[in-house]
């Protein structure tokens, strides 16, 4: 492949475009998706800013604005494979570290809207388990502000049920996009960075609970993996003895309960959802305690960008994460190593459900796997509550 700067235009870029749009087609058979789309396809400089709900977000800002050519600020952790990397980058991707300060990427986006492109930003950077916005960072509405080109913004409702960030694909949900412009050069100059920030955090918010009410959904094995991201047990309190097949989750201390289609719960809780918040909930209740701290055994994954699923075991150790940040002490490539990561640098913990957490320096990726599988999530949120973020 021809090397390529990111944040510029490539060839065949369009073509790939429509190649990668029939994944989602597939993926999304079974979906109701409704469409308000724009009055005209947008033109650069310009952004792009959404509220980030699936791994197809970025289709559905493609559909909805009327299929214009949008560049997409993406993870590097996506990157980490070469066959996926390739594709990404054929696409026009930057790939970014999330929550963490990069230059290359910075210099990348200004590249894309020197040359006249659409930057397309998730300002949440990742998607969570509570089916609804999670924690934005000051740095989007700061860069918005300064860069002064015409913002335009995308929401997406109901995929977060569609695609529950534990389990599997659900089908018979409806997904709805709305597209509207929310800003002009002018109104950008004028407007204050505070109040910016304020107007796009409730842009962005939204709530897939309160859109499943209106919209009932048609779920095959809703409990499956649940306890990836509830992990205390409504009835014992206690984590680690949660299990899930099918519609049912239940606990060693005997407690089970029935997860319906559209994720209502027969005993404990009235939701899946309001399971999940009460665990964050006490978990910003146990924080409080300065002494508060959660460790585990990991395995530390990097990078191969390689066709190879593109991480390799790197090293084994204890993770810890408290007050002053996340520690990591064990392995790393047949050394002993120390790593440390200050809470004053951290937003939070991006992580998939059941399988790993990453923190980024710089554009290093670091993949944590707890060897409790529920702990993915508790250090995520756990993070975001040490550092103010929620």
């Amino acid at each position: 492949m021809a090397d390529i700067r990111f944040g510029e235009d490539y060839r065949l870029k369009r073509f790939w475009w429509y190649v990668a749009s029939l994944w989602p087609l597939k993926c999304l058979r079974g979906e109701k998706l409704v469409l308000h789309k724009a009055e005209k396809r947008i033109k650069g400089p310009a952004i792009v800013v959404g509220n980030h709900a699936s791994l197809f977000d970025w289709w559905f800002a493609w559909l909805v604005l009327r299929k214009p050519n949008l560049t997409p600020v993406v993870a590097r952790y996506f990157f980490s494979d070469s066959f996926n990397a390739y594709w990404l980058k054929h696409a026009g991707c930057i790939p970014k570290s999330v929550f963490s300060a990069d230059n290359s990427s910075a210099i990348a986006m200004m590249r894309c809207l020197r040359h006249n492109g659409i930057l397309l930003l998730f300002p949440e950077a990742h998607t969570g388990a509570l089916s609804k916005n999670e924690p934005l960072p000051d740095d989007t509405a700061l860069f918005i502000k300064r860069i002064g080109v015409p913002v335009y913004g995308v929401h997406v409702e109901g995929a977060t049920l569609c695609f529950p960030k534990w389990g599997k694909k659900h089908t018979g949900g409806r997904i709805e996009v709305t597209t509207r412009q929310l800003y002009t050069k002018e109104q950008l100059k004028a407007i204050d960075k505070d109040v910016l920030a304020k107007e796009l955090t409730d842009y962005i918010a939204y709530d897939d609970s309160k859109f499943r009410e209106r919209n009932e959904l048609k779920t095959k094995n809703p409990a499956e993996h649940v306890e990836n991201a509830a992990w205390i047990c409504p009835a014992c309190g206690k984590q680690g003895g949660l299990s899930s097949h099918g519609d049912v989750v239940s606990c060693s201390c005997g407690w089970h309960a029935k997860i319906d289609g559209n994720y209502r719960m027969s005993s404990g809780y009235a939701t899946v959802q309001d399971w999940i918040s009460d665990c964050v909930e006490k978990l910003k209740n146990a924080a409080k305690d300065p002494s508060f701290e959660i460790r585990d055994d990991v395995t530390l994954k990097l990078p191969t960008h390689q066709h190879d699923g593109g991480q390799r075991d790197a090293g084994r150790g204890v993770c810890r994460l408290n007050h002053q940040g996340l520690f990591y002490k064990g392995t790393m490539d047949g050394k002993e190593v120390d790593l440390s990561f200050p809470i004053s640098s951290m937003f939070l913990l991006p992580f998939t459900a059941g399988r790993n957490f990453v923190i980024y320096e710089k554009e290093q990726c670091f993949i944590f796997c707890p060897a409790h599988k529920e702990n993915c999530t508790r250090f995520s949120y756990a993070s975001a509550v040490l550092t103010g973020a929620m």
